[in-house]
């Protein structure tokens, strides 16, 4: 992947994620599986921080709701 490819789904990516800032935004519904939780990729520091992302996210697009794991089988 070249600069300007990267460059550009950053921008994307940054984009989609002021969706979600809105002073209505859509509601958001996080369902993980056990499994993510169990698999880190990065730092523990990092996955606390994306985990962190989630729930602020779910918070404010669902008046406060609940981030549901589904247990692995």
């Amino acid at each position: 992947m070249n600069q300007f490819n990267l460059g550009t789904r950053v921008a994307a990516r940054l984009n989609r994620q002021r969706i979600l800032e809105r002073e209505h935004p859509p509601v958001c519904w996080v369902v993980l599986s056990e499994a993510v939780l169990h698999q880190e990729v990065g730092s523990r520091g990092m996955m606390r921080e994306q985990l962190a992302r989630l729930l602020a996210v779910q918070k404010r697009t669902c008046d406060g709701g609940t981030l549901w794991d589904r247990p692995q089988t």
